[in-house]
């Protein structure tokens, strides 16, 4: 983290997660999008940032199609790091969407949303698969892991272990009672300490806070 690496306290530093318009989000899910039929798919739909850490699950593929053959990998989105995975998709081991309507809408037609982050932070596409209860392998980062309870809510991995992360979602999709009650656990999370009406009064309580710490 930039604030750290120049000499700010670690423990001074509040990560404040982004809040999310659930009733948006539910719209917009709600928008045409092709699911994938009659395969296992998994993926991601956002910012294609470097943080993303995208190029690990490129490197989980192997491992997955293993198990799976027919597995679908889809990555919806458009940025900087999309030009790293155009041979992925060039050789079939990926589908890169680009620009999609909706992130949503692709998020909710996978059976395991993926955010393999590489840097610490809350991406809002994961707020927002988290909110449509789809069952999500994340990295263990700051920012993800002390949002969510590790295997009651989502799957954490430690960031850049291709081999771990294909390992937590091939768990996942063995199990689907289990995926599903996960889902449910993390949707509840969101609509209760993440939604925007929640942000709000957690930016409240933090200002007051700090006025009274300045006092």
């Amino acid at each position: 983290m930039q604030l750290s690496s120049v000499g700010l306290p670690r423990e001074r530093i509040v990560l404040d997660p982004p809040g999310i318009l659930l009733s948006r989000v539910a719209h917009q899910a709600a928008q045409p999008f092709e699911p994938p039929a009659g395969k296992p798919s998994i993926g991601y739909a956002g910012a294609l940032e470097h943080s993303r850490g995208l190029l690990v699950l490129v490197a989980a593929i192997p491992a997955l199609r293993a198990v799976y053959p027919d597995i679908r990998v889809i990555i919806a989105g458009e940025g900087p790091a999309r030009a790293r995975l155009h041979s992925a998709a060039t050789d079939g081991r990926i589908e890169l969407l680009g620009r999609v309507e909706s992130a949503p809408a692709v998020l909710a037609a996978l059976d395991v949303c993926v955010f393999p982050v590489a840097e610490e932070g809350t991406p809002t596409s994961l707020l927002e698969a988290a909110a449509l209860g789809k069952p999500i392998v994340a990295s263990a980062v700051r920012g993800i892991g002390d949002l969510f309870d590790d295997g009651a809510e989502i799957a954490l991995v430690s960031p850049g272990q291709a081999d771990v992360l294909a390992q937590r979602i091939l768990e996942v999709l063995a199990d689907p009672k289990r995926a599903t009650a996960m889902g449910n656990r993390a949707r509840l999370r969101v609509v209760d300490q993440y939604s925007s009406s929640a942000a709000v009064e957690r930016h409240l309580a933090m200002y007051r806070k700090l006025i009274a710490a300045a006092r």
